[in-house]
């Protein structure tokens, strides 16, 4: 079963002089005093995920209604990289970034594609990822707690993001 869930801030506005940069949103992070006031510059959230899409009616108790949990496999697009399949998780048009990843089966690798380029930049394995194995991406960004593993650390783009997955993956275990 795979569970993905990508937050993201996205379309900066391009006020004079401000620059969204991975050290700027760090900052922002843990001033608390960055939640009283609107952003500057101002962005907006989106979400990508993989949740299941039948989960809408309240009044539907029953699995096939509120309470579906069939959240594996619902990606935006397959796509073949470099004679690889791979499953758009998350396709976002920017300036952005990313700043929250969840998933309760980190398995395979996850790939990042900035900015319309058509090698990754990041590319590891999702549980390294998601538990702080990765680059400068250490504990307490990235760790496992209970049943999911959470990333929080500001992935900036420029224009676009692109994240990918392995098909499978859940199914063939960590690569």
């Amino acid at each position: 079963m795979r569970r993905l869930l990508i937050a993201a801030l996205a379309a900066f506005a391009t006020a004079a002089g401000a620059q969204v940069t991975t050290n700027s949103l760090l900052r922002e992070m843990v001033d608390f005093g960055t939640l009283t006031r609107r952003p500057d510059p101002f962005y907006k959230t989106a979400q990508a995920s993989s949740y299941d899409r039948r989960s809408t009616t309240t009044g539907d108790q029953t699995t096939q209604g509120w309470y579906a949990n069939g959240d594996w496999g619902k990606y935006i697009r397959t796509e073949t990289n470099d004679g690889r399949t791979e499953y758009v998780m998350a396709d976002l048009a920017g300036p952005g970034a990313v700043v929250r990843v969840w998933s309760a089966n980190p398995y395979g690798m996850v790939r990042f594609y900035f900015d319309g380029e058509s090698k990754p930049r990041i590319e590891c394995k999702t549980r390294d990822l998601l538990t702080g194995n990765y680059g400068v991406m250490k504990p307490p960004f990235g760790y496992a707690a209970l049943r999911g593993t959470d990333l929080y650390f500001p992935i900036p783009y420029a224009r676009s993001l692109k994240v990918t997955l392995p098909p499978n993956a859940a199914l063939t275990g960590p690569i």
